[in-house]
């Protein structure tokens, strides 16, 4: 029996999964990854050329996920684009009935972890590729990151400088702040997903969406603001160089309370959706589809 709920959990995924690759709102993606090339990857570039030496192959993607530009764009570029998440228009809610409600949740859930890993894969390789000849691999961080302001002091506090600062560079090491960048927004994107999936429990599936994008619109304003309000939101616990000093190698807020912050924001999203299925109705969120 097991063996045969795992199953339908895995086609049903595997459905969803599919049909979220072939959507036509992933032109969205392509859009986010030429701004971001534009925004990061060419002055991160253009920096290492005027030093004549090789950027760090995980700098670019670092930068990508600490960028105040992008702090707000990335998650709402995967929820718009995931934004009829669960889909259940037409008699596709009716497979909440035909598989079973708590196998159609974990479904739901796996499809998107997935969708969200890929989603953050994809933004991985859109920063390594257009680099690669020029960069190399590292467990430190890279000249051009490091004192290109030394080197060329008039422009201290251009744009590009400020893409890596010595917030992050003096108090992480660059492997960390790549894969913990990438967690925690990892953690983000399941948190806000499944708040999407709980407001459509409560049949509020539109307001579900707008609580989503308030919340990390919110969260952005408090961290760009960086007041103790910040850690309220998710923004702040998404960006490494926020939770340190810019000077001493003391922590602000420890990166591992953030995953504390995410972990249980998750469990209780995952207990609430797991009761509210049982009580589920399908047939009359049917009639408000």
């Amino acid at each position: 029996m097991q063996v045969h709920s795992r199953k339908i959990i895995l086609r049903a995924a595997k459905i969803e999964f599919e049909r979220w690759i072939t959507d036509s709102r992933m032109i969205l993606l392509v859009v986010l990854i030429l701004f971001s090339y534009q925004s990061v990857t060419e002055p991160l570039l253009s920096m290492a050329d005027k030093m004549n030496e090789s950027l760090n192959m995980l700098e670019p993607f670092i930068a990508l996920l600490n960028s105040p530009l992008l702090l707000l764009l990335i998650p709402m570029t995967f929820l718009t684009i995931n934004s009829d998440f669960p889909r259940t228009e037409g008699n596709e809610i009716f497979s909440v009935s035909r598989i079973g409600r708590k196998e159609w949740l974990k479904a739901q859930i796996l499809f998107v972890v997935l969708a969200e890993g890929l989603f953050l894969l994809i933004l991985f390789f859109s920063t390594l590729l257009p680099q690669i000849a020029a960069s190399k691999w590292s467990f430190s961080w890279s000249l051009p990151v490091r004192q290109y302001a030394y080197y060329f002091p008039q422009e201290a506090k251009s744009y590009a400088v400020t893409l890596i600062t010595g917030r992050m560079y003096n108090q992480t090491d660059v492997v960390e702040a790549a894969l913990m960048g990438a967690v925690l927004q990892w953690m983000n994107l399941t948190m806000l997903s499944l708040l999407m999936l709980l407001f459509w429990n409560l049949k509020r599936k539109k307001t579900g969406m707008f609580t989503a994008a308030g919340i990390m619109g919110g969260g952005t304003a408090a961290a760009m603001l960086e007041g103790k309000l910040e850690w309220l939101f998710p923004s702040a616990h998404t960006t490494i160089y926020l939770h340190y000093t810019k000077l001493l190698r003391k922590p602000i807020f420890p990166i591992y309370l953030s995953v504390v912050y995410f972990a249980l924001l998750i469990s209780v999203l995952l207990i609430l959706n797991m009761v509210l299925i049982h009580k589920y109705d399908y047939l009359s969120n049917a009639q408000l589809n």
